[in-house]
């Protein structure tokens, strides 16, 4: 491979690089084309026409773009050599005029080492961006974390500005020492391009979706088709990728720009710069794109300082803007890489929002350079790393000596309270801050540590207390002009007016967050509000639930609130269940945890999990809810989320007791009930006691069944579902007792509950036509039955509903006389019985058959 002597520097044309003393110099890919054809015509003229076609091939370029590069090559030339080694020869072209001379010695062995193991992919005339293959090569279901700063999802976009999705900034070395560096540079790029009125990112979430199911061919790494189908699939108008690869303590950066639509490569920049030099790559680089975009350049003065960035990252935090904070503070990292705080708070940061794998690395990379720091800095660190690694009971370590260091430091009281409440601590962080803003003038104006409380009272189920901390935290950030804080803190007064059963307060207070949050353009907040407001219309059945929840999640989107945008798609996933729109319903659970399970968290895995394990009961798939169960227990246990796991022991129970195993229905369903109280929930405890309550009055155990039902009634809670089911279980109850009279008015108003719906009308149908049966009035019975079908027909489980609805038409049918078609027809509910697994519906279909005869 050639390799040519410019003086001190050496040109091997096979690895495209340019050095001195084995130092890799920095061109862009375009200047060194030009100078590898003035090398090869070293003494010639070479016309600008030559230079266009064997640099530019077909493209179309002005000749400005020739002009630059050749501006660019001259300047780092006469640096190191001198002298002016291109000259012009007016309207004929450029001409090299160094001694030049061929070597066969390999320069510098590890930096060519590495840099040829990026070169060696090319495939199409030597170009530098042949390493793109690598990048492209994985992009299905690889996307990085977003650059959160205004990135919209492709459905959402309306804007005139040019869109762009960032495919992700990749580590090419083969240590993975740097890893960190692609998130940070991602996000600080993707910050650049956005400001002053600038492109409109694509955010990755969508940019995932994009890219499923796309095959990519490693070898050709200009694909057109690639660029055009995400382009496509995205309505965007550019995809910009990019690498970085640590070369002998520096860092080379390149960025590839690319017209979606047509595949053009529309600019290209690489950089070669000292690891603290970063930040002032990323804006070379976000100019040399804004240009190309023909968006206005940034004036330097409006960028931030490594100082400046990480307090107003810190700043952000406080507000609870974690995506703003994330496009700070990666500034922050990129100026000052080995920076405890700063690596700490991006962490901390990138957490919040749901990127737990990301929050690891940053918190891992805090921890290793926090040795040096002083005690306090290295505590901070220590508490922040920790909390991204959900470690609390370090966390909680952590912020104790800080604040037994410094007792009035209010930060670090939130900190334990904070960390009191993961531990399950709950009551003790109440009590603490309780007896602080007792004791403290500034813990009593500080809305922070009203919100704290706010959430200490709703982890104790003291809802009163919630609504009133939630209320006063308010107060206090509208009396400080802190708007985002006010904003966030409606939303959790809003949540509280719900808890406490008022959804129609409720809503009002989230719509009025919402709007507050829109007017000072704090995304994250606007999602949260309108989620609760969807939520709350949606407890109260207003028919608008749907489509502010679609709204909450296209804005949470925006803000790469991940965390956010789970909790959406299950709210979502509820509306379709409760509206027995289960195919809906099982798509929306599916999409939040793909979603949990590409940001790597498990925790957020959880209840999309157990709904989906619930839509497999719905669907009589024994084997489905048994996975989605076991895996959301396993979950559960894990981070000791007990209300989840209530809900996994009660499916477990209703397997068990399909198998006719009722000892183990009934171990399930006391399990399931000591994880309600020890998550405090009183409406999973009165759930749980409702399906002890089936199971007792399955048994035949009236008694038992009673005792039970007057432990949910003392409960007294304010929750429509729960007091419709009591009504039905009060009913069947008074059945049980023999008075079947007493049930026949609840079970008729229960029949006009929720019209069109299953439930609760097709089992209120259905015992009214067994109590008209054993009175003998079979007409009634039969009418009463054919609703109960009409019904059950819609639901996609027969074990619930058909199969037991024809148990009753067929004794109908047996009373009426034609008791040797109901046999037969008993023999083929048997055989599906038996086909579905369900030894308890088998053993009532033998029963029928034994009484008649």
């Amino acid at each position: 491979m050639k390799r040519f002597l410019l003086g001190p520097l050496q040109l091997d044309a096979g690895q495209r690089v340019l050095y001195r003393d084995g130092e890799v110099l920095s061109l862009s890919p375009k200047s060194f084309d030009i100078l590898l054809v003035l090398v090869e015509n070293a003494g010639q003229v070479v016309s600008r026409e030559a230079i266009r076609q064997q640099v530019w091939k077909d493209a179309f370029i002005e000749d400005a773009n020739i002009t630059n590069n050749i501006s660019q090559l001259r300047n780092i030339l006469r640096q190191h050599l001198g002298v002016d080694p291109i000259r012009t020869i007016s309207k004929r072209g450029y001409q090299l005029v160094i001694p030049l001379s061929q070597s066969d010695e390999a320069p510098a062995a590890r930096s060519a080492e590495v840099v040829s193991r990026v070169a060696s992919q090319s495939s199409r005339s030597g170009r530098t961006w042949a390493w793109m293959s690598l990048l492209f090569a994985g992009i299905a279901g690889t996307a990085f974390a977003a650059c959160m700063h205004h990135a919209v999802g492709s459905r959402a976009i309306t804007s005139q500005n040019p869109t762009v999705f960032i495919v992700g900034v990749r580590d090419l070395s083969l240590t993975g020492e740097e890893n960190w560096m692609g998130f940070p540079l991602r996000s600080a790029l993707g910050s650049y391009l956005t400001k002053n009125n600038g492109a409109v990112l694509i955010s990755d979430i969508a940019g995932a979706e994009a890219e499923a199911g796309l095959t990519i061919d490693p070898n050709n790494y200009q694909s057109d088709t690639v660029t055009r189908t995400l382009g496509q699939r995205l309505k965007c108008r550019y995809i910009l990728a990019g690498f970085y690869l640590p070369v002998d303590g520096q860092i080379r950066v390149d960025f590839l720009l690319r017209d979606a639509g047509s595949g053009a490569v529309m600019k290209e920049y690489t950089q070669i710069v000292p690891k603290d030099h970063l930040a002032d790559a990323v804006s070379q680089a976000g100019a040399a794109m804004r240009s190309a975009m023909g968006l206005h350049p940034l004036d330097s003065a409006t960028l931030p300082t490594g100082t400046q960035a990480y307090q107003d990252g810190v700043r952000l935090l406080h507000d609870y803007r974690y995506s703003d904070a994330i496009a700070s503070l990666s500034w922050a990292v990129l100026d000052t890489p080995d920076s405890p705080t700063a690596h700490a708070a991006l962490g901390y940061a990138i957490e919040q929002v749901g990127l737990d794998q990301q929050a690891v690395e940053e918190a891992q990379l805090a921890l290793s350079h926090s040795t040096s720091l002083s005690t306090d800095d290295r505590l901070l660190v220590e508490a922040r790393a920790y909390e991204c690694e959900n470690q609390w009971p370090k966390v909680l370590a952590a912020y104790r000596e800080l604040l037994r260091l410094h007792p009035d430091n209010l930060d670090d009281a939130i900190g334990v309270a904070s960390a009191k409440i993961e531990t399950a601590q709950a009551p003790q962080a109440l009590a603490d801050l309780r007896s602080l803003i007792s004791s403290s003038h500034e813990a009593q104006n500080d809305p922070r540590i009203f919100m704290q409380l706010a959430e200490a009272a709703h982890q104790v189920s003291d809802h009163r207390a919630q609504l009133f901390y939630a209320g006063e935290a308010v107060r206090l950030a509208h009396a400080s002009g802190e708007r985002d804080l006010e904003a966030w803190a409606m939303v959790r007064e809003s949540w509280a007016w719900s808890y406490m059963g008022n959804n129609p307060k409720g809503a009002v207070e989230a719509k009025a967050a919402a709007d507050l949050a829109q007017q000072i353009g704090n995304y994250q907040t606007l999602g949260a509000g309108l989620s609760a407001l969807g939520q709350m219309q949606h407890a109260v059945y207003d028919p608008g639930a749907e489509a502010t929840l679609e709204q909450a999640l296209k804005y949470s989107e925006q803000a790469g609130a991940r965390n956010a945008m789970i909790g959406i798609l299950v709210g979502l996933g509820n509306l379709h269940e409760d509206a027995e729109s289960w195919t809906n319903a099982r798509r929306e659970y599916q999409r939040a945890l793909d979603l949990a399970i590409q940001i790597q968290r498990p925790r957020r895995q959880l209840a999309p999990l157990v709904d989906l394990a619930d839509i497999c009961s719905r669907y009589d798939d024994a084997a489905c809810e048994m996975d989605y169960s076991q895996r959301a227990l396993k979950i559960g246990q894990e981070v000791s989320n007990y209300e989840d796991t209530s809900f996994v022991y009660q499916f477990l129970a209703e397997l068990a007791s399909r198998r006719g195993d009722t000892d183990d229905a009934r171990k399930n369903l006391l399990q399931a009930l000591d994880d309600s109280y020890k998550a405090g929930n009183n409406n999973r405890v009165a759930y749980v006691q409702m399906d002890m309550i089936n199971l007792e009055l399955r048994m035949g155990n009236a008694p038992a069944a009673s005792q039970l039902l007057g432990r949910v009634k003392a409960l007294n809670l304010d929750n429509p579902d729960i007091q419709m089911a009591q009504e039905l279980l009060g009913a069947r109850l008074d059945i049980a007792e023999g008075h079947p009279q007493a049930a026949i008015g609840p079970l008729t108003d229960l029949t006009t509950k929720h019209p069109g719906k299953v439930y609760p009308a097709a089992d209120a149908w259905r015992y009214l036509a067994e109590i008209k049966l054993d009175e003998g009035q079979l007409s009634e019975a039969q009418n009463a039955i054919e609703k109960s079908f009409a019904l059950s027909r819609s639901s996609p489980s027969a074990l619930r509903y058909r199969i037991p609805a024809e148990l009753v038409s067929l004794r109908i049918q047996a009373a009426e006389g034609h008791g040797t078609n109901a046999r037969e027809q008993l023999k083929a509910l048997l055989s599906e019985a038996h086909a579905l697994g369900s030894a308890e519906t088998e053993q009532q279909i033998q029963e029928e058959v034994k009484r008649l005869g």
